[in-house]
């Protein structure tokens, strides 16, 4: 065959050869092209083309809503081994306030915005008191809430009034399906309640209505073990803003967790609760400067938010309503509380050790982190809890042979190294959370 007919032959597989290169190389230029939505770790040379990495891509996966439970009479909520709550056999994680009316429509507009629960902080149970509870517990479920509700109060009733009696107070309540709890005392160790009464409370309201939880909340004035064991569920209450560091959040949670440990179910750790600044300070002693903006802000009211769920809660409530419902940043709260609590299947999931995926030495890290586990993908909760920003470099190739980060708040991919690992910079009170997925799409190479 001559030359001349082998290149006739031949020409028209060279050109489609060609053809598909040109189109090839035209793609991975077009990725190049786009905007960089990710964050990049890498510090090598860019020229190296041995080292370039373009990660793989990921789409985000939304979160499904997470159905309020069916009520019961009486309900029964439970506690497994980590503290995750739920009622009725369905799990259940507590968004909640202090000091919400019953009747000028408060219950409807929380329910409206994700919450859950309400606490009246009105006393019980004399006189006309016990209907007043009943009426209450009733309207928050006509509005789709759970009520928690004073225990007893005065608790010289305990002295003054026949078991009977009590018992009669008890049980009237527990049995209404708009039930979740009873809240037993307020800072005891500021007011120095004493043990063997705290103690008798809590045993009272197991013996006769062992289904619904007993709480109590506590400040860092005595040491958590003092009162922890006469409760169901301990609550601790850390209200920096604007005297002390946002990271108080962190440390108080931590520190009721560690105290704790082997108080829960089957030896497990007992629920912690963070209660929340939702109040000013300043306004709250009458010393509030003019034109000085309300706090806690928006934005730190977000912060404490995430970060106490990033450090280990297993249910947050607000002390009060009245105030942050007046103030300036109520605006603000409705878009955080919609957000947070379309979460709550991340929540109530399984929670893993996330330790390993910030390696070297953490000791001074503002970034707090919570690592879950839902419907088959990883999410990785990070909270910048200091004063100024700072970065994180975090290893996730324990997550999956070619892991994918996306931020399920701004959707976009985090550029992930060959070897797993992204640093992400964060904003003063910067709040992230991963969506990491082993289900990626290869890039170009």
């Amino acid at each position: 065959m001559n030359r001349s007919r082998l290149l006739n032959l031949c020409w028209p597989a060279l050109a489609l050869i060609l053809i598909c290169g040109l189109l090839s190389f035209a793609a991975c230029q077009e990725d190049e092209d786009k905007p960089d939505v990710w964050h990049d770790d890498d510090s090598g040379d860019d020229d190296d083309d041995d080292d370039a990495w373009t990660p793989p891509t990921c789409e985000l996966a939304q979160v499904p809503a997470l159905p309020l439970p069916e009520r019961a009479s009486p309900n029964v909520i439970t506690f497994d081994e980590t503290g995750r709550m739920s009622i009725n056999g369905q799990p259940f994680f507590p968004w909640g306030f202090y000091g919400v009316d019953h009747e000028d429509g408060s219950m409807d507009e929380l329910a409206a915005i994700g919450f859950n629960n309400a606490e009246t902080s009105s006393g019980c149970c004399q006189g006309e008191q016990l209907q007043e509870h009943i009426d209450y517990i009733n309207a928050a479920q006509d509005a789709g809430l759970f009520a928690w509700v004073k225990a007893l109060k005065p608790t010289s009733q305990l002295d003054s009034v026949p078991r009977a009696t009590l018992e009669d107070y008890i049980t009237q309540r527990s049995e209404l399906p708009g039930l979740m709890g009873w809240y037993t005392f307020d800072e005891p160790g500021l007011h120095g309640v004493d043990v063997a009464l705290a103690q008798e409370l809590n045993d009272l309201f197991n013996e006769v209505a062992p289904t619904i939880p007993t709480t109590l909340v506590m400040m860092a004035s005595v040491p958590y073990e003092t009162y922890i064991d006469y409760c169901n569920v301990f609550m601790v209450d850390p209200y920096p803003v604007p005297f002390m560091p946002i990271g108080l959040v962190t440390t108080q949670i931590q520190g009721a967790l560690e105290a704790a440990q082997g108080r829960g179910a089957n030896g497990g750790v007992k629920p912690v609760w963070g209660v929340l600044q939702a109040f000013d300070w300043q306004l709250l002693w009458g010393t509030k400067p003019v034109g000085e903006p309300w706090r806690p802000t928006p934005d730190e009211l977000r912060n404490m938010a995430y970060q106490a769920v990033a450090a280990g809660a297993q249910g947050v409530v607000y002390w009060n309503y009245s105030h942050l419902r007046a103030s300036e940043s109520w605006e603000g709260f409705q878009v955080l509380a919609r957000q947070i609590t379309s979460l709550n299947a991340i929540w109530v999931s399984d929670t893993l050790d996330s330790s390993a995926l910030m390696p070297g030495d953490q000791s001074t890290s503002t970034v707090v982190t919570r690592l879950f586990q839902f419907d088959g993908r990883h999410y990785l909760l990070a909270v910048n809890n200091g004063l100024t920003s700072t970065s994180a470099t975090f290893d996730i190739s324990s997550l999956g042979d070619n892991p994918c980060a996306i931020d399920y708040f701004d959707e976009q991919v985090r550029l992930v190294s060959r070897e797993g690992t992204f640093t992400e910079i964060f904003e003063n009170l910067g709040v992230r959370l991963f969506q990491i997925t082993d289900e990626a799409k290869g890039g170009c190479r």
